[in-house]
């Protein structure tokens, strides 16, 4: 690059001499050059190899439309200016919602952030960290002030999932426009430490959103828990999963209980979470719990990164055969 020596545009390309050594990653962004601007583009004198060098990082930030969250600007000393943003966020199942906030905080870091976000999502919003200063709103109007209008598209995210094989944290990130970890972010949150029965193990036996043959039959969970009387059990499930699907004087139901109280119960077990692909398992993603999965799915989207995944084992598989891997 020639021209102008600017410290934090050096930064940014990678070059020598910057203030900071950075690590630079290919991004598919001369189609977005326009969004820089003639003027930047002669100033700077970008060549096609400094375009294709330019990162998304948490300086620039480009979405799929080729909008440009922080262009360049040459009439300030800040050349990356704070943005207002807004992002609708629609969807209210807790593991898809998890899956959005990585993204958001970073997007956050740079950008003064509100959201739209189903009502069900609101318990979880809520434990986002107040110091990214993310804020909830109602649907604006059509004079709003926004600098940017984005939609966290989770119809879009599943489809780049499939294609790059990315956890939804990773499809969330890239579609923004942000880098992309190699290991899939987790969600910061701020969890109040409260009072919640002790267990060895929760049990997360349901989920709206599989078919039955993901499913784990009612008689295996059953029988698990009658094999293991040494051993405490917590049920958790939603208002609409039916109660008394597991029974014994070593289990506990702890159903439609606030999602703070799910997360205590949840960090408190003493041996973590059995679990079909469900939003109490893409929690103790989140968490760092341990997760024993049940899971037929061959896709990276849904599968809990860090679980021990019992793969292409279920309906089929018996309680005495899953008994191995908790034993050993």
């Amino acid at each position: 690059m020639k021209g102008v020596e600017f410290p934090q545009m050096n930064a940014v390309l990678g070059r020598p001499g910057s203030m900071k050594e950075t690590e630079c990653y290919d991004l598919p962004i001369r189609r977005h050059v326009t969004n820089l601007g003639p003027a930047i583009a002669s100033v700077w004198e970008l060549t096609d190899e400094d375009i294709d060098r330019i990162i998304v990082s948490r300086k620039i930030f480009v979405n799929t439309m080729g909008t440009s969250l922080a262009p360049f600007s040459l009439d300030t000393e800040d050349p990356f200016p704070r943005r207002r943003v807004l992002l609708r966020n629609p969807d209210g199942l807790i593991g898809d919602f998890l899956g959005t906030i990585p993204a958001m905080i970073d997007v956050a870091r740079i950008h003064q952030l509100d959201v739209v976000i189903h009502p069900e999502a609101r318990e979880l919003f809520d434990l986002i960290p107040k110091r990214y200063g993310i804020t909830a709103i109602d649907e604006p109007g059509s004079n709003d002030g926004y600098d940017y209008h984005g939609t966290m598209d989770i119809s879009a995210a599943f489809t780049l999932s499939h294609q790059k094989d990315y956890y939804m944290s990773q499809a969330h990130m890239e579609l923004l426009g942000l880098w992309v970890s190699p290991q899939p972010p987790k969600a910061e949150l701020d969890i109040p430490d409260i009072d919640v029965p002790v267990a060895d193990f929760i049990l997360a036996p349901f989920s709206r959103s599989l078919p039955s043959e993901q499913k784990w039959p009612a008689a295996q969970w059953q029988k698990l828990v009658d094999m293991h009387p040494d051993k405490t059990f917590v049920v958790i499930g939603h208002d609409r999963d039916p109660r008394r699907f597991i029974t014994g004087r070593n289990v506990l139901d702890a159903y439609a209980q606030p999602i703070t109280e799910v997360c205590n119960l949840l960090k408190k077990a003493r041996r973590g979470l059995i679990s079909v692909v469900s939003g109490p398992s893409h929690l103790a993603f989140h968490l760092g719990v341990k997760n024993y999965l049940l899971t037929n799915q061959n896709m990276t989207w849904g599968n809990n990164p860090d679980a021990i995944q019992l793969r292409h084992q279920i309906p089929n598989m018996t309680a005495e055969d899953f008994s191995t891997f908790l034993d050993a």
